[in-house]
């Protein structure tokens, strides 16, 4: 069945909770069937608001962050202070980063003519693709249509200076990591020449030789990998259970973001394949030091 809900979104400065100032929250004004469009959104505590009331839900990570947000606190909106009546969970989507009342109550609090935006689900795949590209091609309409995925997608970009700084510290790391690999290997060549040499003498080619040092420098940067990856699956548990949530800015609306931390499979498994990577980088050149060594040479050290 297609549905549509025109909403509101407005910003709102909130007081920080423990005294750390304030930062920029944001109400969404919505009709009873743009909370149809959200079935992620349950709510946890109180009740849902009532229109003409001058009452809020906001999401319970919200409450925890800013004073006025828990049960029976009210919102400096405006002219007007807002009540919260309840809190819901929206399932770790970009709704948890909201406070949400009636839409028609929101534009007259406001004084806002206009709605912000048309929460639309078509029919069908087909009939949405249909309504972006006529919407597009309606050069009186001064509107943009696109997927709600592909908006909220866009939205991820605030969380690009962490992936910089992850980045940058992830790159000084596996270089120092390629270096301490070279310096265990280099160890394991020099107290290990004389069998070294007995292998080259029993007929073992310089290629078994540096496949064996560096398959000994990837099982061990494997075991580091699997160890590092449990420290962090232990902290990724420890934040779940904990509760606990980062903000920060969203470049799009100006107000704060809340986000949390998650290590995916997909991660532990990239984890580990770069882990081996650095092993084999690093146990390379020591690998082919051991496989150049001279046969007599080896042979007689001690």
């Amino acid at each position: 069945e297609p549905v549509i809900s025109a909403e509101l979104v407005m910003i709102v400065s909130a007081p920080r909770r423990e005294g750390n100032g304030e930062a920029n929250t944001l109400i969404r004004g919505i009709t009873p069937r743009g909370m149809e469009l959200r079935p992620q959104a349950k709510l946890t505590a109180g009740r849902w608001f009532s229109p003409g009331h001058r009452e809020v839900v906001v999401s319970e990570r919200m409450a925890k962050r800013f004073e006025g947000f828990e049960l029976g606190g009210t919102i400096k909106a405006g002219p007007d202070r807002l009540a919260v009546v309840g809190h819901f969970d929206a399932a770790g989507s970009a709704f948890d980063s909201e406070a949400w009342m009636d839409a028609d109550e929101a534009r007259a609090l406001f004084d806002r003519d206009q709605y912000s935006s048309i929460l639309i689900r078509p029919r069908d795949a087909a009939a949405g693709a249909a309504l972006i590209a006529k919407v597009g091609q309606d050069k009186r309409l001064s509107l943009r249509a696109e997927r709600e995925v592909d908006y909220y997608a866009k939205q991820t970009m605030t969380a690009m200076p962490f992936k910089i700084l992850g980045g940058i510290l992830g790159t000084a790391m596996s270089i120092g990591a390629i270096f301490a690999a070279m310096n265990t290997m280099y160890a394991n060549v020099a107290s290990r020449t004389r069998e070294v040499g007995t292998l080259r003498v029993l007929g073992y080619p310089r290629r078994s030789v540096v496949l064996c040092f560096m398959l000994e420098g990837g099982l061990l940067a494997l075991g580091g990998g699997i160890l590092g990856c449990g420290i962090s699956l232990a902290l990724d548990y420890y934040v779940r259970v904990r509760g606990i949530f980062f903000g920060t800015m969203d470049f799009q609306s100006f107000s704060e973001t809340v986000f949390q931390f998650r290590v995916s499979p997909d991660l532990v498994v990239q984890g580990l394949v770069f882990s081996v990577l650095i092993g084999l980088a690093g146990s390379f050149l020591p690998a082919l030091r051991a496989a150049r060594l001279p046969v007599i040479s080896a042979l007689k050290s001690v």
